[in-house]
C-alpha cells in the first residue's frame, strides 16, 4: 500500500506549533498496584513528527501514552513516577494543571468512539468544556477540523444527523477532527486504525502524514507494515519478567538494517510474534 499526504487542509495551530512540542520521558515507571507494568524508560519524541511505539501486547506502550496526557489517572490503582516534559514542563508533577494539559495533548483511541449525539454536539461538548462559548466561533472551528481530516465534503451539511450514523473510518476520522478542535500540541493515537477496513486505514494514514507539520504524533501500533509506512522513528518495547521495557529506539530504517539487539532483529523480521 502507497500512502503519501493527501491535500488535507492545515489547521492553524498557532501558538502551540508542533515545532515546540518536543517530548522527553525520563525514567518513567508504571505500576498497577504490585504489578510493574513499565520500568524505567528514557525516550525522546521529536517535534512534527510521526512516532510509532511497537512491539507486542502487554509491553507498556499504551501505558506510557496515558502517561503523556495524565489519563492514567483514572485508571485505579495505577502509579507513575519519573518525569514527562512537554515544552520544559513536567506533566507528571503533583499540582499539573490537567485541563490545560489535555488541551494540548488529545487523544485517540483504538476503537472510534464518537459521542453518542449529532456530530455538531460532539464538537459543542468538548468545545464548551475549553471555554468556546460564541456559537459562531464554534461553527468555525467545526468546519476548520472537518476540512482538516477530509470530511467536510462528506459530512459539513449534515451537522445535525448522528455521528453513531456514520461508517466506521468516518467515525474515526470524525474523533482525530474532535480531538483537533481544541488545537493541540500534541495527539496520541492508541491503535487508531485496528478496527479499520484497508482502505479507511489508508485514508487515516494518509491524514496523518499531512497533520505531523502541524501537530506532534504519537501512534501506538502492531502493525509493522503501518510503522513503516508513515513513523519517522520508532521505539520497540519489550517485556522481561512480564514488565515492559524499551529495548531500542530509532528510524524504522536503523531498527531493520542496523538493529542494536538481536530480538529486534527477529521481531522486525518476524521471526518473533
Amino acid at each position: 500500500m502507497n500512502v503519501q499526504a493527501t491535500g488535507t487542509r492545515k489547521l492553524d495551530l498557532s501558538p502551540g506549533r508542533a515545532e515546540a512540542s518536543h517530548i522527553r520521558v525520563e525514567n518513567v515507571t508504571v505500576a498497577y498496584g504490585a504489578i510493574k507494568a513499565l520500568s524505567d524508560v528514557s525516550l525522546s519524541i521529536p517535534p512534527g513528527r510521526i512516532t510509532a511505539l511497537i512491539g507486542p501486547s502487554g509491553c507498556g506502550k499504551t501505558s506510557l501514552l496515558t502517561c503523556v496526557n495524565r489519563l492514567i489517572d483514572l485508571i485505579p490503582g495505577a502509579n507513575a513516577s519519573g518525569r514527562i516534559l512537554v515544552r520544559d514542563t513536567d506533566v507528571l508533577a503533583r499540582g499539573a494543571d490537567l485541563l490545560r494539559l489535555r488541551k494540548r495533548v488529545g487523544m485517540v483511541f483504538q476503537k472510534p468512539n464518537p459521542f453518542p449525539f449529532s456530530i455538531r454536539r460532539n464538537f459543542d461538548i468538548v468545545l464548551s468544556e475549553f471555554g468556546v462559548r460564541r456559537r459562531a466561533d464554534r461553527d468555525a472551528r467545526i468546519d476548520e477540523c472537518l476540512r482538516a481530516v477530509g470530511l467536510h465534503a462528506e459530512i459539513g451539511h449534515r451537522l445535525d444527523m448522528s455521528a453513531c450514523a456514520l461508517s466506521g473510518g468516518q467515525q474515526q476520522r470524525l474523533c482525530i477532527a474532535r480531538a483537533l478542535a481544541t488545537r493541540p500540541e500534541i495527539l496520541l493515537l492508541d491503535e487508531p486504525c485496528s478496527a479499520l477496513d484497508p482502505m479507511s486505514t489508508m485514508t487515516i494514514e494518509r491524514l496523518l502524514l499531512k497533520l505531523k507539520d502541524s501537530v506532534t504524533l504519537v501512534i501506538v501500533t502492531h502493525n509493522l507494515s503501518q510503522a513503516r509506512r508513515i513513523a519517522d522513528q520508532c521505539a520497540l518495547f519489550w517485556t522481561r519478567r512480564g514488565t515492559g521495557y524499551l529495548l531500542e529506539h530509532g528510524t524504522m530504517a536503523d531498527l531493520s538494517e542496523r538493529p542494536q539487539n538481536q530480538v529486534t532483529d527477529d521481531y522486525l523480521n518476524g521471526r518473533l510474534a
